[in-house]
């Protein structure tokens, strides 16, 4: 087996990887995270055989690849050949150019990128800041690191081991963000909340970016709250929690159901129904300035309003929202009657 051996490693120039500053950390559409080496190839066509040894510590050399080359098409990948301490790829270069150059890629499964949302709101609207939590580097410091993700790059960064780093992706100044105030059944709250509601427009900057899943921290001149973001496409509409209302106070006083419109089968037994639900809320406001609620109530699939005190919009199957206009300082009540008919026994 010595024999084989020599003559791969003798098949052509033996060229190791660029040096550790030149390297690019690629996360992918999954996750997973990857070091990235561009490599010079010798400009005159023919076997080469290219060494990548075991030179980073939690490196996974098992899965390093040749990820693509510069221009295409000018590399062909012959063979690999796995070590104790080193991959070897045998490649054929099919052109005669100056620049032609190879990528090779090898997991980093110890190195972590979080993804933290940085958004701040005054007056003059809103700025997001996206940026990545990077720890878990292994390896002696390196600079000039590109990192490259589905979500934005930043270039001419610094790796330290053993350091979690934030790195700032990119940040969109003058989002448009309308804060809102909403009490909803689901929160089982009196209080109303502030929201934070971003229409995203799929022609601006801010809007046409998917946005990844992580931490979002939101700043306003008089709180910061931190919580969980669920990621969004590009063009969806965003929520962020704000913190509460004490001044806006709402009391459902009344969630019934009945049924009416009772049918009967040959023998008497229940066999559909309309199901009669009636609302009533008092909602106050303590605050000196009139102020507009979002009233949100959840009912059960299928429901019709066929009277409302207040105005009100389906804004999905399960959210009926009433808009509530409050004097300053000022109550109001508001009913609503719905009915969800040819309903059969559970």
């Amino acid at each position: 087996m010595v024999i084989p051996a020599l003559l791969w490693a003798l098949a052509g120039a033996i060229l190791e990887p660029a040096a550790p500053e030149n390297r690019t950390i690629l996360v992918d559409d999954q996750g997973a995270v990857w070091l990235v080496i561009e490599h010079p190839l010798a400009p005159s066509p023919g076997p080469v055989a290219v060494v990548w040894p075991m030179a980073e510590p939690g490196i996974d050399l098992a899965s390093a690849c040749v990820l693509g080359c510069t221009p295409e098409g000018a590399v062909t990948v012959l063979g690999r050949r796995e070590t104790a301490d080193a991959v070897e790829w045998k490649l054929s270069v099919g052109g005669t150019g100056e620049d032609t150059s190879v990528r090779l890629a090898a997991r980093l499964p110890e190195l972590r990128v979080e993804w933290r949302h940085l958004v701040a709101v005054d007056a003059d609207g809103a700025e997001w800041v996206l940026a990545a939590a990077v720890s878990g580097w292994k390896s002696a410091p390196a600079d000039n690191v590109v990192l490259r993700t589905p979500f934005g790059t930043c270039e001419g960064i610094s790796l330290q081991p053993e350091v979690m780093q934030t790195l700032v992706i990119w940040s969109s100044r003058g989002v448009d963000a309308q804060e809102v105030l909403r009490w909803d059944s689901r929160d089982g709250r009196e209080t109303a909340s502030r929201v934070l509601v971003f229409q995203r427009d799929l022609a601006s900057e801010f809007g046409g970016r998917p946005l990844p899943p992580g931490k979002v921290t939101v700043n306003t001149p008089t709180r910061r709250l931190v919580q969980d973001f669920p990621g969004a496409s590009p063009g969806s509409r965003i929520e962020l929690q704000a913190g509460d209302a004490p001044a806006i106070l709402v009391k459902r006083i009344k969630a019934a159901s009945t049924q009416v419109d009772v049918r009967t089968d040959a023998n008497r037994r229940l066999a559909a129904f309309t199901e009669r639900l009636e609302y009533e809320y008092v909602v106050s406001n303590s605050l000196p300035e009139p102020v507009e609620l979002e009233l949100v109530e959840h009912p059960a699939r299928g429901w019709e309003v066929i009277q409302a005190s207040a105005p009100w919009e389906k804004r999905d199957a399960d959210t009926l929202v009433f808009t509530v206009a409050l004097q300053a300082r000022g109550q109001a009540k508001v009913t609503a009657t719905l009915v969800r008919r040819n309903q059969t026994p559970a």
